[in-house]
């Protein structure tokens, strides 16, 4: 990275980071809420797409500023990103997602192109055992 682009990264993490983090803060806790409320309101056609707006609302978030900060700022970028959704909280998120999806609440195709492919990786390892909704 040239010390110009260094500089700009720098400035980019200084001047953003409390932007960035009260953000992630309110997109946690939407994905959160949504994930722990009643399994049920997953089968109900619009609080089913109330509840998934809100995860996909977070992950949107998530694969943006990962690609964002690596267009920009290359390994270095992607990595500051990444570093930015290594707390617990977003373990959680993906802890959740991967049981809802595995108990067959959450589909894959549930998630547009944008975050398609985040969703998929997280929850690759996981096997549908059910189908509770019935479609």
């Amino acid at each position: 990275m040239t010390e110009a682009r260094r500089e700009g990264f720098e400035s980019f993490k200084r001047s953003n980071q409390t932007i960035i983090d009260r953000a992630r803060s309110s997109q946690r806790k939407g994905a959160i809420d949504s994930l722990n409320s009643s399994w049920s309101g997953f089968c109900d056609a619009s609080t089913r797409e109330q509840r998934i707006d809100s995860v996909r609302h977070y992950y949107w978030h998530r694969q943006n500023l990962i690609r964002v900060a690596s267009n920009s700022w290359g390994q270095e970028g992607r990595q500051f990103a990444l570093g930015m959704y290594q707390t617990a909280e977003d373990s959680q998120i993906d802890r959740m997602s991967q049981h809802l999806f595995s108990a067959g609440y959450l589909k894959v195709d549930d998630f547009r192109p944008a975050t398609h492919e985040m969703f998929a990786e997280i929850v690759k390892a996981e096997r549908v055992r059910g189908n509770p909704c019935g479609s």
